[in-house]
């Protein structure tokens, strides 16, 4: 036990010293262990005025009165804090200190009866020849923080309370009192560390909850204080100071140029999807376009939202609106002019016009990943039926252009025709298959079996080398389906049959518009024969 409590002593202190400065013979009669069972759990200091608790552990009065938490550092058992000071001294424990430290005893009674007295300046002359005598006593260099505190000489107060706290890390008064003095000092946020760290070492510590509360108002204070010399800094900047020079209206998610200008998010990209200059000083932005980092200027913003509150969300309103519009996959939904596409079958595309690359970043920032794709028509632009396109993934390259995965969904017709920002639009109603009952439904099921057996029968007699090359492309020929009127666009095999055969556009769009099942496979019947002949 004894070699035990030497070695303990030896790493707190570093050196073993008597507190009293006495010979090396009195402190190895002190390194029983015994002293330690005298000193207060909670400050590690000798218990001078012991206090037993409810529960049974005995703590300092100095810490009963001022930092002992609701609960028991030892056992937490719970202490109710009218009880707790109202407890006396244990007058057994008074005496068998006395008895075996008096010197300490004697000398930690002057010390506090002078520091209660608030006679700091004598503490403080006490103190420092105490550590004359012995320069790294604890207990002195304890005394002496607490004095200079009391003299508002919070940075020697510091010094003490380093060098204690690093020699006792548990020490959760210490850092409450290193904390202190950093708040006098007006090191805020160094405080709130402290004050958290007596937390994590002691959760209830009611004290450092205190503190804490008192740091963050005075930092709301501060906070105010200096938000009211900047309102007044920035009361002469105006709404056209914040205006983006590309659309003339207020900067909504304004992004930072290498070159140093500033644009809207969705001006500066579509500005660059014509032209990888800057649009005001015409500086090459190749590299900032390949990264595509269009992060929102933080410090714009805040001055934004700060001063132009109303205006801010009036345009955050048109934003809205403008993205509501774009969803809406009914009324002026964006076409894709190249070809016919089919429901279930996949379409890549290679976007590089510039008017392509706007529709597709707006169909993902939306959400919807839908947009219309219409073969070409003279003199209307576009076909009067198509198809609605998925987007699966779209993989952008460094130059602009991007690779987009598709697939076809609800078929349309076109109601009315119309153009946003360089592409096609229209306004567009829905297509589904007319469902059939009874005899003609069982005359049509018959219908498709055929046509379903002659369009095998047409693809097992290709050469195995096409055979593959369509697989890859459009896959293998989907199975007959049970249900052949389970979807609003007919079985899935025949728009596979279709996509195929790579017929002429305008024939392709006739049987895309068609909503009679029993028409479209007799236009499929056909087209196998032909090709059967041929």
């Amino acid at each position: 036990k004894s070699g035990r409590w030497v070695l303990k002593r030896n790493i707190i202190n570093v050196q073993i010293i008597g507190r009293d400065g006495r010979s090396l013979e009195r402190r190895g009669k002190r390194g029983t262990g015994f002293e330690t069972l005298l000193e207060c759990p909670h400050c590690l200091f000798l218990m001078c005025e012991p206090v037993t608790m409810s529960c049974g552990h005995t703590f300092c009065r100095r810490c009963v009165a001022s930092y002992l938490p609701s609960k028991c550092p030892l056992c937490k058992d719970r202490l109710k804090q009218r009880d707790v000071r109202g407890m006396k001294n244990n007058v057994l424990l008074i005496s068998v200190v006395e008895k075996c430290c008096p010197d300490e005893t004697r000398m930690t009674r002057h010390m506090q009866e002078k520091l209660k007295a608030k006679d700091f300046s004598e503490a403080l002359r006490i103190a420092n020849d105490g550590l004359n005598l012995v320069s790294d006593d604890q207990s002195w260099k304890s005394y002496r923080a607490e004095a200079n505190s009391g003299l508002m000489r919070f940075s020697d107060a510091l010094k003490d309370l380093d060098y204690l706290c690093c020699l006792r890390p548990s020490w959760t008064e210490g850092f409450f009192r290193k904390g202190n003095a950093l708040q006098e000092l007006g090191q805020l946020t160094e405080a709130l560390v402290q004050f958290h760290r007596c937390l994590r070492l002691q959760a209830d510590f009611a004290p450092a909850k205190s503190q804490i509360k008192k740091v963050c108002l005075t930092f709301m204070l501060r906070h105010k204080a200096q938000s009211d010399e900047i309102e007044k800094c920035l009361s002469v900047l105006t709404v056209s100071d914040f205006e983006c020079p590309l659309c003339i209206r207020l900067f909504f998610e304004p992004v930072t140029t290498p070159c140093g200008h500033t644009f809207c998010k969705n001006c500066i990209e579509r500005s660059l999807d014509h032209n990888l200059r800057c649009p005001l000083c015409k500086q090459p932005l190749q590299e900032y376009f390949k990264t595509r980092k269009y992060n929102p200027t933080v410090l714009l913003q805040d001055i934004v939202m700060r001063l132009f509150t109303s205006q801010l969300a009036e345009r955050k309103q048109v934003h809205d609106t403008e993205m509501a519009e774009l969803s809406n996959l009914t009324k002026d939904i964006p076409i894709f002019v190249c070809t016919v596409a089919y429901p279930g079958v996949p379409c890549p595309l290679h976007i590089f016009e510039p008017r392509y690359r706007l529709m597709m970043r707006r169909c993902m920032e939306t959400g919807t990943k839908k947009f219309g794709m219409c073969c070409y028509e003279q003199g209307k632009g576009f076909a009067d039926y198509g198809c609605v396109l998925e987007i699966l993934s779209l993989e952008l390259l460094p130059d602009g252009r991007s690779y987009v995965d598709t697939v076809g969904g609800s078929r349309f017709r076109v109601l009315k025709r119309g153009q946003r920002d360089g592409y096609h639009t229209a306004d567009i109603e829905y297509l589904e298959d007319l469902k059939v009952e009874g005899s003609e439904l069982e005359i049509l099921q018959r219908l498709h079996d055929s046509v379903y057996q002659q369009a095998q029968d047409w693809y097992q007699r290709l050469g195995s080398r096409i055979r593959e090359q369509i697989n890859r492309q459009y896959g293998t020929m989907p199975d007959k389906e049970e249900n052949i009127q389970a979807s609003t666009n007919g079985p899935a095999w025949c728009w596979w049959l279709l996509s195929v055969l790579q017929l002429d556009p305008a024939y392709q769009t006739t049987v895309l518009s068609l909503t009679s099942l029993k028409d479209r496979l007799g236009h499929l019947r056909l087209v196998l024969e032909y090709f059967s002949q041929s």
